[in-house]
């Protein structure tokens, strides 16, 4: 579910602790949370595998390591829409954050993000 070919003896880091950049930089393209399952992106941002996973235009450079994720051929409508979820919770400034997914009902109009 990381991309993780074979399972290390030693010590193991994920991709933002081994980057060893500030936490505070650290966010996903593609929602508003910062912890998780974090891999870089295409353009040296971060994304969690499992938005990238749900989000249809999102690539993985390579699949078998699930990284670098491609956020190239995400339209920048994913971008403007509001999640429904954030909206509600009152937590306007996180629903306009990232890309969200439309429910697939014909006729419903809900975005949400995939976290």
């Amino acid at each position: 579910c990381y991309g993780i070919v074979t399972v290390p003896t030693g010590p193991w880091f994920c991709r933002k602790c081994e980057s060893q950049e500030r936490a505070a930089r650290v966010r996903c393209e593609l929602c508003p949370h910062r912890e998780g399952a974090l891999k870089r992106t295409d353009n040296g941002g971060w994304a969690h595998v499992v938005c990238a996973l749900y989000i249809p235009e999102v690539r993985f450079g390579n699949v078998t390591t699930m990284e670098p994720i491609l956020l190239s051929m995400v339209p920048h409508d994913r971008y403007n829409k509001m999640c429904y979820i954030c909206e509600h919770q009152h937590r306007e400034s996180k629903a306009r954050t990232g890309a969200c997914m439309t429910c697939n009902k014909n006729g419903c109009r809900q975005s949400f993000h995939v976290t």
